[in-house]
């Protein structure tokens, strides 16, 4: 799942807030890790975080550089959620919209209402009749 490894963090936040966090397992194949209690620890923590739906971005990149967690790929049901939802409903449609209707502001957006959607004076013009 490409969109959840990006290193900037600020998409992996975006995907968290729009489909979830990805379940993870402890990765018992890193002998580094397999038999530390503080890895444990760190796993249990963070698994309490992902049951109570509180984890973030920034916890996933704690443990990356220790290879502490695999994470589960997505199912196919998922990735075909992700392209019509957000690709071909967010992004196209987006772009389309700007080039035909007209674009609200020129900052990038992450699913916000405020920032880089299209914009149409439709519903002034109706008000004014």
């Amino acid at each position: 799942m490409p969109r959840m490894f990006n290193e900037d963090k600020d998409v992996m936040a975006n995907y968290i807030s729009m489909y979830g966090a990805p379940d993870f397992t402890f990765n018992y194949a890193n002998e580094d890790v397999a038999d530390n209690p503080q890895a444990k620890q760190i796993f249990d923590e963070l698994r309490t975080k992902y049951e109570d739906k509180s984890i973030t971005a920034s916890d996933y990149l704690k443990v990356k550089p220790y290879n502490l967690i695999n994470v589960q790929k997505p199912s196919l049901l998922q990735n075909m959620d992700y392209f019509i939802s957000f690709q071909n409903g967010y992004y196209f449609v987006r772009y389309l919209m700007w080039n035909f209707v007209g674009r609200q502001n020129d900052l990038e957006g992450n699913m916000e209402s405020t920032k880089g959607n299209w914009i149409s004076e439709f519903l002034s013009l109706i008000m004014l009749l």
